[in-house]
């Protein structure tokens, strides 16, 4: 589940109409593992770079980050990434597909059904985004969420 603050936090990230952005998703899971709850989208690392039709995440910041979101007292984590298209849908690329399967597979993500929200103008517009979780065979599958406008 994706609070609409997430959202907000997106759109105010988003900003830049020529250039695609993202970061990564923080949160926790809850029931086992079956409900992701994310709470935070950070803004791209500073080392992160980016075109109008690419995006890639840098690293700077993201430990001492994610240590504290960790070591708040209810524990946060990386459950997944978010991106921005400023032109075009808000689809999942082969490269997109990709990445997530690297990261389901790489021990030091600790996350093996990482979630991928993408967001565009229009669906910023709604107040809402498209989110996808990386399934069991490593290939991502839409998850339909309503996110409520504020």
């Amino acid at each position: 589940m994706i609070a609409v603050e997430v959202i907000e936090q997106m759109a105010a990230i988003a900003n830049d109409p020529d250039s695609e952005t993202g970061g990564v998703l923080i949160g926790r899971y809850v029931e086992n593992g079956a409900i992701a709850l994310v709470d935070m989208a950070s803004p791209p690392p500073g080392d992160s770079s980016a075109g109008l039709d690419w995006f890639e995440r840098g690293r700077n910041g993201l430990g001492e980050l994610l240590r504290e979101q960790w070591n708040q007292p209810q524990r946060r984590y990386y459950v997944g990434e978010w991106h921005f298209h400023p032109i075009g849908r808000a689809d999942a690329s082969l490269q997109d597909r990709r990445q997530m399967a690297e990261i389901a597979q790489d021990p030091n993500y600790r996350c093996e059904r990482p979630l991928l929200v993408i967001a565009s103008p229009g669906t910023l517009r709604r107040r809402t985004a498209r989110v996808f979780v990386t399934s069991q065979q490593r290939d991502l599958q839409e998850f339909q969420q309503d996110v409520p406008a504020p």
